[in-house]
């Protein structure tokens, strides 16, 4: 992703900004986020009433036929690439935006 990124990038970028670019930051930042999101699933399934409630949030039983799809799955990997991409490209989530300031 990060060659794609560099490639389409309006402007070069020197080596130590490459390794601290907002594509390195957002992609460490998903990183960090699942890990912790994963912790807390499995805490929660330490007590059964957290465990009754994660079991009803489980949709697969209501949409059993997206929850075995490898096509829902390869959608939802393309489109965090695309996210990925438009961040690493800064096209998405420019440094220094002000939300609201055009």
């Amino acid at each position: 992703m990060r060659f794609v990124a560099e490639r389409a990038a309006r402007r070069k970028v020197s080596a130590s900004e490459a390794e601290s670019g907002p594509g390195v930051l957002f992609s460490s930042g998903l990183i960090a986020g699942a890990s912790v999101a994963g912790m807390t699933v499995a805490l929660m399934q330490l007590s059964g009433p957290t465990r009754a409630l994660l079991g009803a949030a489980n949709l697969s039983r209501l949409i059993p036929a997206v929850a075995q799809s490898d096509l829902a799955a390869l959608l939802l990997f393309l489109a965090l690439a695309v996210v990925l991409f438009l961040v690493a490209s800064e096209r998405l989530l420019r440094a220094g935006a002000v939300l609201g300031a055009r």
